[in-house]
């Protein structure tokens, strides 16, 4: 409803359509992008977009 009334830049962090597996949890957040690193380039990536 936000985006379709006031467009904002955005992200999506997700795991893509693939098998998954099992293991450490840190390897596998890291693996599927979905760590604290990862996740904070893709919120820094927004900011800096020109709006």
């Amino acid at each position: 409803m936000l985006v379709k009334h006031c467009p904002v830049p955005q992200e999506f962090v997700g795991i893509e359509d693939t098998f998954t597996e099992s293991g450490d949890y840190e390897k596998l957040l890291a693996k599927y992008g979905l760590s604290a690193a990862h996740i904070a380039d893709k919120a820094e990536k927004v900011l800096r977009r020109k709006r």
